[in-house]
């Protein structure tokens, strides 16, 4: 049988939501985070550097 991995890009301007986040990511054995960032510009070039299968982006932090 073989094994799904969703690929993870996580974009949160808080370094201590990132973290616990993470921790919690970590225990889903078909997640893999790619990829973390505090800024929604800086993701934008991740996006297409790292080709996430996934974004999870805290939308009350900043503005594009």
């Amino acid at each position: 049988m073989n094994s799904i991995t969703i690929r993870v890009l996580v974009v949160d301007a808080d370094p201590g939501g990132v973290g616990d986040l993470h921790s919690r990511l970590d225990q889903v054995p078909e997640v893999e985070i790619v990829g973390i960032t505090h800024s929604q510009r800086a993701a934008l070039t991740q996006v297409e550097t790292i080709q996430p299968d996934f974004l999870l982006v805290d939308l009350m932090r900043e503005t594009v």
